[in-house]
């Protein structure tokens, strides 16, 4: 597979990276890296792909931040995942210290302080970055945050898979049109939940004290794979894992979670991107709402401005008019948009 990334610009990116045993040609330019803790990206600005930022990145050191709510529906509590590509990167977070190497990852949670930097002394980092609002991930926060600053490995398995995937949306964004964006945001985000979900595994598999923890794994799995089925409920998830609802209780609350709660967060979350999507035009928002297990029209609407802070039907309007937009601007191809991303994205640093 051959990803190009046609930049303008003075400087140029290694031509050829190894990424799990396959050398890939991108023949690659870069921008000039901003003076101190700056980041510079592609001069048009980051890949918005629905509720994900992707932008391939250069620079000498940023430090990772909330984001301000700029509009309705935004997420603002985020997490930057990096792929690093030709250099050590040493990273510093939540108390927690190491140095990743070529094609590694790393999650940054943008609510703590924290430092990435040069860490071989040729002070330049790239690699290719993505924007993750906390909300629209299949994994509490509280699992997450477990592998925030931790090497996770790129070359081989699933990380090798999100290495691949993030490095052709960062060199590959002329090629997708703007109908793609939320179907690949989709794609992404379940490829960081596959290798987050591993990781998470493996550390139950080397602790027998944190099995309890995989079988968290284990049943936010099951939910989200019958977020469809009206019936899913406390009694459904316990039997289907062999446990007691009182304990399946006691499991969420230990992670800060409700059960029903999370239901209703990954219903919502899977209703907005249909909502966001334009091959979903022509159902219906009601359609929609009962296709992920909601059956009380009112009762979707009403959670659904609790949550986003718009009305679903307004929220598609809104959407429509900007994709509507985006097309008569790119001739039926998206590019990266223009607009700055709000802070705590990829790119705004400080």
């Amino acid at each position: 597979m051959v990803c190009r990334f046609p930049l303008s610009g003075p400087g140029r990116w290694p031509t050829r990276t190894d990424i799990g045993g396959v050398v890939e040609d991108w023949g690659c330019q870069h921008v000039n890296p901003t003076a101190g803790d700056r980041l510079a990206t592609h001069p048009a600005g980051p890949l918005e792909l629905g509720a994900v930022w992707v932008s391939p990145l250069v620079h000498q050191s940023f430090r990772p931040r909330r984001a301000a709510r700029s509009r309705p529906g935004v997420d603002t509590d985020c997490y930057t995942v990096a792929l690093t590509l030709h250099q050590a990167v040493r990273v510093d977070q939540v108390d927690r210290e190491g140095v990743l190497g070529s094609v590694d990852l790393v999650l940054l949670n943008g609510f703590r302080p924290g430092m990435v930097a040069d860490g071989a002394g040729s002070g330049l980092i790239d690699g290719v970055a993505a924007r993750v609002p906390k909300g629209v991930l299949a994994l509490p926060p509280s699992q997450v945050d477990r592998l925030v600053a931790r090497r996770l490995p790129g070359r081989t398995g699933v990380g090798a898979l999100l290495s691949q995937f993030l490095l052709c949306l960062a060199t590959g964004a002329s090629q997708y049109r703007s109908s793609d964006a939320t179907r690949l945001g989709t794609v992404l985000l379940d490829l960081l939940t596959a290798v987050l979900a591993h990781e998470l595994d493996t550390d139950a598999a080397r602790s027998p004290q944190n099995q309890r923890q995989s079988l968290i794994t284990r049943i936010l799995a099951f939910v989200q794979d019958h977020l469809a089925d009206a019936g899913l409920s406390p009694a459904s998830i316990a039997a289907a894992h062999h446990i007691s609802t009182r304990y399946l209780h006691k499991l969420f609350h230990s992670q800060g979670l409700s059960v029903a709660g999370w239901i209703r967060q990954r219903r919502l979350e899977a209703c907005r991107r249909d909502l966001s999507d334009p091959a979903q035009r022509g159902r219906s928002t009601r359609a929609i709402a009962a296709r992920w297990g909601f059956t009380n029209p009112a009762h979707f609407s009403r959670a659904y401005r609790a949550a986003y802070g718009v009305a679903p039907s307004d929220h598609r309007r809104l959407v429509a008019r900007t994709e509507s937009v985006r097309g008569s601007s790119t001739a039926g191809h998206a590019r990266p948009t223009t607009s700055r991303p709000v802070a705590g994205t990829v790119g705004v640093v400080h």
